[in-house]
């Protein structure tokens, strides 16, 4: 039988794709208060300087971070899945190793 980690593969790559591409969502949050009204001006005269950090960067972060859980949470569901199916004789010890 084939390990789990040949198994899976590349597969769950996507997820790992989604959370660098939040760096181009966040640059693209940052870049839009620089258009139209100029808004930056207003963001960085705000009492509080942390918050044109925030209101650009949260949304992205929590994005990104829900991305990486997700893939955990589906390397572990498959990997129950797999554990499940596979007759006991055909199992190579060590098969947690990522």
């Amino acid at each position: 039988m084939v390990p789990f980690v040949e198994l899976l593969g590349n597969r769950l790559m996507s997820f790992h794709v989604l959370s660098l591409a939040m760096i181009g969502l966040a640059a693209i949050h940052y870049s839009y208060h620089y258009q139209g009204s100029k808004s930056i001006y207003l963001m960085k005269r705000l009492p509080n300087r942390w918050d044109l950090w925030r209101r650009c960067f949260t949304l992205p972060v929590v994005l990104a971070l829900a991305s990486e859980a997700a893939a955990v949470v589906m390397r572990v569901f498959c990997f129950a899945i797999y554990m499940m199916i596979t007759p006991e004789e055909a199992l190579i010890p060590g098969q947690w190793i990522w």
